[in-house]
């Protein structure tokens, strides 16, 4: 999968678009998510393969979240760092598949699947994937 990090946007609802006809500059799907304080809505998502996808955040919780997109696998590790004491900042190179945002805040991730899978979204602050701040997304 293709990533690539996007800036802090305003709030939007739903919104979806695709490409024009031929020769049309493909337009990106747009797939708002709401943080509260330990849930990502709507929890799970389905998007095409092939096709740029822009993950809104906005973050109406609280407190900070994260949203880290990624296997079950990659979700572990990043948990594991957390657990130790680590930042996103310490990620290696999973930082674009990765964003934080504050409270009344919003911020992009911008992806494109290659191929049919199933991905996590996950904020793995103290205590919020435990008690179930996860997203699934199937790529079809």
């Amino acid at each position: 999968m293709k990533r690539i990090f996007g800036a802090a946007i305003p709030l939007a609802l739903l919104v979806s678009g695709c490409g024009g006809g031929t020769g049309a500059k493909a337009t990106p799907t747009v797939v708002e998510i709401t943080m509260r304080d330990n849930s990502f809505s709507p929890p799970t998502i389905t998007v095409p393969s092939k096709t740029k996808v822009v993950f809104r955040f906005t973050n109406q919780g609280s407190v900070e979240h994260e949203a880290i997109v990624g296997s079950e696998t990659v979700q572990t590790e990043h948990a594991k760092t957390m657990a130790n004491g680590g930042s996103m900042s310490g990620m290696g190179g999973t930082e674009t598949d990765a964003a934080t945002v504050k409270p009344g805040m919003s911020a992009d991730l911008t992806m494109t699947f290659t191929g049919p899978e199933t991905v996590l979204i996950g904020c793995h602050e103290p205590t919020h994937y435990e008690s179930g701040m996860k997203a699934t997304i199937t790529v079809t």
